[in-house]
């Protein structure tokens, strides 16, 4: 209901316009979502950089934590809503889809494009999280009742109980990634001498805050301005919709990981891309799950979860294979992968 109040008032503000004229609109709005998200990802970036100094916490934790929760929070609230209208397979795409287009495009283009460190600390622990949660996921889904849809197509029931599951398997990495923070600092302050760490931390949380809701508010202008602007150029809706939908799912993410790259906080990206892996299985997941059982299409089973596991598979592969940086070859092929997989999406 917001979502379309929002792109009926948006409508409104160029509806007395010729053709041309609303382009042109478009397109200076276009600039404008871009400019915001931009400073928006600015602000995250040296919000959460400032957490990590001041807390004396290493960034990937911090990417791992604060700023995939951040990123994560509107793809969880789309798969709710989704799943209280019934749309189980658009609130389990959602999520899948999200874990594809993080570890696949974000991960993958941001590793071809510059070396990413390798943190033996964090991704020896956060890193199984990822693979565990993802290979739990797919068992839940193996286990889920068969059933068959109104329209004859064949689906799995998602049960609330797998949800709560997830649910669980959630509190789990909060509370164990309290504790790997607090080693990390014990251990940072025995090599620097117990030094103390500054406690002024009201710009860096507020640079964090206004900088989630700038990502947001500019990811979701975006995406609204990106379709009618193709609409009104005669893309067909059907092309528009599938490309939105990688878009839509990645541009959080990807406007601050670029941002960790330019500014050269390139553990930030590689901690945000593994901790909202993470969140959109625990917690994308299982809140849609538990909030309302999810009938999941049949072609999840052939289709978006082995895709999800080849992609989290290379991406381990990766993990496993390099020393302090991580190699371009594996991540190459993760992004290989992803478009291949959005191109026969399209198809289907």
């Amino acid at each position: 209901m917001l979502a379309a109040f929002t792109s009926f008032s948006f409508q409104n503000w160029y509806a007395g316009l010729s053709d041309l004229q609303a382009i042109i609109f478009l397109f200076a709005s276009l600039i404008a979502c871009f400019v915001v998200l931009t400073k928006g990802a600015d602000f995250l970036v040296d919000g959460a950089a400032g957490l990590a100094g001041n807390l004396g916490v290493p960034k990937i934790i911090i990417g791992a934590t604060v700023v995939s929760l951040g990123t994560t929070l509107p793809e969880a609230a789309a798969s709710v809503i989704a799943s209280l209208q019934g749309n189980g397979g658009i609130a389990a795409g959602n999520a899948v889809g999200s874990i594809i287009c993080n570890a696949g495009l974000v991960f993958g283009l941001c590793c071809v494009i510059t070396r990413l460190p390798v943190s033996r600390f964090t991704l020896n622990r956060t890193a199984w999280f990822q693979i565990g949660g993802v290979v739990l996921l797919f068992a839940l889904y193996l286990f889920s009742s068969k059933t068959v849809a109104d329209d004859g197509t064949r689906i799995r029931m998602f049960s609330r109980s797998f949800g709560i599951i997830l649910l669980i398997g959630l509190l789990a990495y909060t509370l164990l990634s309290i504790k790997w923070a607090r080693q990390s600092v014990a251990a940072n302050n025995q090599q620097n001498g117990s030094a103390e760490v500054s406690p002024r931390l009201s710009k860096p949380i507020f640079l964090t805050i206004v900088g989630f809701v700038l990502v947001i508010i500019a990811a979701k202008g975006l995406v609204l301005v990106i379709e009618e602007l193709a609409l009104k150029m005669g893309v067909p809706a059907h092309v528009v919709s599938v490309t939105l939908l990688a878009l839509g799912t990645s541009i959080p993410e990807f406007a601050t990981g670029l941002m960790s790259l330019i500014k050269g906080h390139k553990e930030l990206l590689v901690g945000n891309v593994i901790g909202a892996n993470i969140l959109n299985v625990f917690f994308v997941f299982g809140a849609a799950a538990t909030v309302h059982p999810l009938a999941i299409p049949h072609r999840f089973l052939w289709l978006n979860f082995p895709v999800m596991l080849l992609i989290i598979a290379l991406f381990h592969l990766n993990i496993w294979t390099s020393k302090r940086q991580f190699s371009r070859w594996p991540s190459l092929g993760m992004l290989i992968i992803y478009f291949v997989f959005v191109v026969v999406v399209y198809v289907l």
